[in-house]
């Protein structure tokens, strides 16, 4: 049985809203799978499973796996499909409401790996959820729209390099993995898709004393991204007057006149490092 005749089985329909585009290829699924570096008696949590290809690629590694889906009737599905999946082990529910310190504890472990394919509309969500959970996620294989995948991968200078990139890098180490063309997935995805693993870290790349603050400077400085790191955080941040910022960024050794895009991580936690308390 395809998955389009499993859907109509279910009666269920892909939802744009949602995002749902379901993987249809085995040969794909099992790739990611092996990218992901998952292997036997390994704690992994799979988020938004759907009909469970992917899920059933997990099982062949003998992982100890715990799966979080949202449709009640894929749950159903699930635990009909893959009868060693104990029903502990289905956790019908949002995968954003839930914390790692509870997924890990049912798995019975002190980290994991997390494993989606991520649906489009959730992507941003579904990265900053997993960084948010870093004390408990090893690591995640993520199977994302391309050109985001790219975005959360991309260095300084690079134009897809953003705010998510700047909060990723503090965080994880990532590698871009394989493509996926938009024909493996049903409904047809209008976009290609890229595999991207995230190698959490407990502590950030570079010291952070005011994490909350770091992230304001990050937001407003590209917020405005056209603009001058100057004319962008005088904006974004507006309790220090035009000078002030002015000279901050030279006491912090960067030349005012540049580009968000343009700054490393380290020059961002020197930005947030000088702002008086």
């Amino acid at each position: 049985m395809n998955v389009e005749e499993m859907l109509q089985r279910l009666d269920v329909r892909p939802s744009k809203r949602r995002g749902q585009n379901f993987l249809v290829d085995e040969a794909i699924a099992r790739r990611l799978v092996s990218f992901s570096g998952v292997s036997a008696g390994e704690p992994v949590v799979e988020i938004g499973p759907g009909l469970g290809l992917l899920t059933g690629a997990l099982l062949a590694t003998q992982a100890n796996l715990v799966v979080v889906e949202i449709e009640e009737k894929f749950c159903e599905h699930l635990a009909a499909r893959f009868p060693s999946l104990a029903p502990e082990r289905i956790i019908c529910a949002d995968a954003r409401t839930l914390t790692g310190a509870e997924l890990a504890d049912r798995l019975g472990a002190d980290r994991f790996t997390l494993v989606s394919n991520v649906p489009y509309s959730i992507s941003s969500e579904v990265v900053l959820w997993t960084i948010e959970h870093r004390a408990r996620i090893r690591r995640a294989a993520l199977l994302l729209q391309e050109e985001f995948a790219e975005r959360i991968a991309a260095a300084p200078g690079s134009r897809r390099y953003g705010s998510i990139t700047v909060q990723r890098t503090l965080w994880a180490e990532a590698d871009l993995g394989p493509k996926v063309s938009g024909g493996s997935f049903h409904p047809k995805a209008n976009v290609g898709s890229r595999a991207i693993l995230l190698h959490l870290r407990p502590e950030p790349l570079v010291p952070v004393d005011d994490l909350a603050l770091f992230e304001s400077v990050v937001r407003a400085a590209f917020n405005q991204r056209r603009k001058t790191l100057l004319n962008a955080l005088s904006a974004g941040i507006p309790h220090l007057d035009r000078s002030s910022w002015s000279e901050l960024l030279q006491a912090a050794g960067i030349n005012p006149q540049r580009r968000a895009e343009t700054l490393s991580v380290e020059e961002f936690a020197r930005i947030a490092a000088s702002i008086p308390e």
